[in-house]
């Protein structure tokens, strides 16, 4: 089925498509925080009882750069194909 004719039998689904795609970045960034929170407890605290070592601050700082170094190649929006993938 191509695009014209999902958009010609089904323009509701192409709405709502277009209307995920414009969603701001600060919506997907608050909902994936939201949704590791547990992570971040759990991380937080081994951190605090000494049973991980330092190594993990060093992943997240090396993290971080690398998002810092590509931040003019990420999209304001994700790719509808990546989002339904997630």
């Amino acid at each position: 089925m191509s695009l014209a004719t999902l958009a010609h039998r089904h323009p509701r689904i192409v709405d709502w498509g277009i209307h995920i795609d414009r969603t701001p970045a600060a919506g997907w960034l608050g909902l994936q925080f939201v949704a590791l929170m547990p992570t971040w407890a759990w991380m937080a605290q081994r951190m605090r009882d000494g049973s991980d070592d330092p190594m993990g601050l060093l992943a997240l700082v090396a993290l971080a750069a690398l998002a810092w170094s590509r931040r003019r190649e990420l999209r304001a929006s994700p790719r509808l194909g990546w989002l339904a993938l997630a």
